[in-house]
């Protein structure tokens, strides 16, 4: 879950951040809106989308890797 989170953070997060004190919402009410908003979307990145991804790497991929002796 952290890979996934590194990859967001930077830009979403201060893309994110950046909105919302723009319209006004007060910083530290931002900063844990948005961390968790990070928090959630990393932990659905590790455990909706990376396994269907490695799955499909599987089958296409990696299937043409050498087999062992």
């Amino acid at each position: 879950m952290t890979y996934p989170l590194y990859l967001i953070h930077d830009v979403v997060g201060a893309a994110m951040l950046g909105a919302m004190v723009r319209a006004g919402v007060p910083y530290l009410l931002s900063m844990v809106a948005v961390g968790a908003t990070m928090i959630a979307a990393s932990w659905l990145v590790a455990i909706e989308a990376e396994p269907r991804i490695r799955l499909l790497l599987d089958h296409t991929i990696f299937r043409y890797r050498l087999k062992a002796a």
